[in-house]
């Protein structure tokens, strides 16, 4: 059976750190303290029982020699055969324990060794002089933590009664200390106001930790087990499964379109709704697996679920059941729920592998129709990647890893130079060179593109005044093309920060063009859309960039009075050099002409492409075929080599 009891988590580790040996504190740790899950062992507890056994075990093996050669010597035969039968049978229950690993059977094992000694005890009279009914009224706060509260008020009960029972109408030793009536009426005090205090205590101390520990490990909506729980048990049913070499299955259950359900309805309806889910959920759980509410909407079922296949047709039951719909009060509730399904020692060997796998593959989008999934270990590891690249995004300026390139643009009719696009370029020592197609829409999920965005802007700026600073003629015919993200039009204040920057530089409105996607063109937004009419106004060129893949109003090119189109380079690709016709670019090359707009050829990479462009009226191109994306230095020698 599974461990699922643990002591709570660095117990042993502090006891064992700073000392030789302290990388073993895992081991001994389960070793000493992993029990498995019994119904009426409360999680939390399971631990201060142990050690309750070992305090006595431990009292057993050094005490108890003592003890019985001294009852030896004082010619209390019987007391000594019983107090060596009660530590045999104390380290009997350390190792029936360690043996079946079952809490229960040990605390009975101790309690029939108790009960040997305390009936010996008092069969005796209390010993020699008296004093082994005082050593168990001292012992009654150690009986509950070792044997629970019934063995502790079961033997506390037998303690009361059989020593007043023997003292009254029994005889003594004479050199006893209750040989004097007197202190036998003292005694009796004692003992009864020991128990009675002591029992009521015993109660409120175990109510007490009930409540503690159900408030530790139990969620309140749904009495399941809660994440804390799930954390101590799942990794001592690990533990145990890696010294058996058996697997362990993982369902995570997670209701889909809950928040809105709880918005509308309200928290209590919500509440109710968990709870029947949940309820569901243990109805068609195996036995002996671990349930629990992981978050709000997840739940988990862990165990020994069987093969890959038993696991998804039970998760294909669970998601099933939970799903059918239901009546809370007036109104019928239908919520669908999904399932995610992962394995040890398959898919990961320790437990935050294994919830990684899981929580990745739930915070996955997910529109198909199968409602369980399998974690995937590619797909993880491309997350995991996505999410370094995001923690690494977010100190690459700092770190100065961001630098710009210039991808040269021509005129097609007699390859004059007319100036380039402006790209950027991310290098780590992580990751080396990382394609924009990889970092720009992270950078745009997190927000750090309004940063980076700056950034380009400023270094743009700079470096084409120093193009116009070394070729003040060749400049005035340049334009530099800098890519504007959606966030960077919604922001109002650019045209400001723009007007500063070109205080700064020196550069001419007419020589810079911002370039947004055709996507963003699309998206319609008012702000968006009045900040490129400012842009235009003010004197900036705009571009459509990507033109042919999506659906531009034409309204838009001639609102925002657009200055260039560049045709995207997978219709360029398609010019082959035979004597196909090619519509969509020869309606875009017609629509550019018909309005007046300059248009671009991107990815322009063989002569038969260019020479078709040219010959149909296109007016500049940009690819391999002249030029790969150049850093500064190099741009320059070009300029000075090709077109100054």
């Amino acid at each position: 059976m599974p461990l699922a009891n643990p002591p709570p988590a660095g117990i042993l580790d502090a006891m064992a750190s700073g000392v030789p040996g302290a990388r073993f504190a895992p081991a001994l740790k389960h070793f000493f303290f992993s029990s498995q899950r019994e119904p009426d062992v409360r999680a939390g507890q399971a631990w201060s029982s142990l050690a309750g056994l070992y305090l006595v075990a431990l009292l057993a093996l050094f005490a108890g020699p003592f003890n019985i050669v001294h009852d030896l010597r004082a010619g209390h035969a019987f007391l000594a055969l019983m107090t060596l039968t009660f530590c045999l049978m104390a380290l009997a229950a350390v190792i029936v324990f360690w043996s079946t690993r079952s809490l229960q059977a040990a605390q009975g094992m101790l309690a029939g060794a108790i009960a040997v000694l305390l009936i010996a005890v008092i069969v005796d009279g209390g010993g020699v002089r008296g004093f082994g009914f005082i050593y168990f009224i001292a012992a009654f706060p150690i009986l509950q933590t070792a044997l629970g509260i019934k063995g502790a008020i079961a033997l506390t009960g037998l303690m009361v009664v059989g020593s007043i029972a023997r003292l009254v109408f029994g005889v003594v030793e004479p050199g006893s200390i209750y040989h004097d009536a007197d202190t036998v009426r003292r005694y009796i005090v004692l003992v009864l106001t020991a128990a009675g205090f002591g029992i009521p205590s015993m109660l409120i101390q175990h109510r007490l930790m009930q409540r503690l520990a159900r408030a530790a490990y139990v969620d309140p909506t749904t009495g399941l087990a809660n994440r804390t729980r799930l954390m101590e048990a799942a990794r001592a049913m690990l533990s145990e499964a890696q010294r058996s070499d058996r697997s362990l299955g993982f369902i995570a259950l997670k209701l889909k379109r809950f928040t809105q359900f709880n918005s509308r309805n309200g928290m209590a309806m919500g509440d109710a709704v968990l709870g029947e889910v949940a309820r569901r959920i243990v109805s068609m759980a195996p036995e002996g697996a671990l349930i629990c509410r992981y978050s709000g909407t997840v739940f988990m079922v862990v165990g020994e679920l069987g093969a890959p296949g038993e696991i998804e047709r039970l998760a294909g039951r669970l998601t099933a059941e939970a799903s059918r719909p239901f009546e809370q009060g007036i109104m019928r509730v239908a919520l669908q729920m999904e399932a995610v399904v992962t394995r040890y020692p398959e898919d990961g060997h320790n437990l935050e592998k294994i919830l990684s796998n899981i929580l990745s593959t739930l915070a996955k989008p997910h529109r198909g129709p199968e409602l369980v999934r399998y974690f995937n270990e590619a797909s993880y590891r491309e997350d995991q990647r996505r999410y370094a690249l995001v923690d690494r995004l977010r100190r690459a300026l700092e770190n100065n890893e961001f630098r710009l390139v210039y991808h040269p643009k021509y005129w097609l009719k007699d390859e004059r130079c007319a100036g380039a696009e402006v790209l950027l370029r991310w290098e780590t020592e992580d990751f080396g060179a990382v394609a924009p197609a990889d970092f720009i829409p992270l950078a745009e999920e997190t927000g750090v593109i309004r940063e980076i965005s700056r950034w380009v802007l400023i270094q743009a700026h700079r470096e084409v005044a120093l193009i116009k600073e070394k070729f003040p003629d060749l400049f005035k015919s340049l334009v530099f093309a800098i890519n504007l993200s959606p966030l960077d039009i919604a922001d109002k204040r650019i045209l400001d920060y723009l007007s500063e920057l070109e205080r700064g530089s020196g550069i001419d409105r007419a020589n810079i063009e911002f370039e947004i996607t055709e996507g963003t063109l699309m998206e319609d937004e008012p702000a968006a859309v009045e900040v490129l009419e400012s842009l235009r106004e003010h004197g900036y060129r705009l571009a459509i960039d990507d033109f042919g893949t999506g659906y531009s109003s034409l309204s838009y090119l001639h609102r925002l009075r657009v200055n260039t189109i560049k045709i995207d380079r997978s219709f360029v690709m398609q010019i082959d050099g035979s004597d196909n016709e090619l519509p969509i670019v020869q309606a875009i090359i017609s629509m550019a002409s018909s309005l007046g707009l300059e248009l671009v050829a991107e990815g322009v990479e063989t002569k038969a492409q260019s020479d078709y462009l040219a010959e149909h009226n296109c007016q500049f191109a940009q690819g391999w075929l002249y030029s790969k994306p150049l850093p500064l230095e190099d741009y320059l020698q070009l300029l000075s080599s090709r077109c100054g």
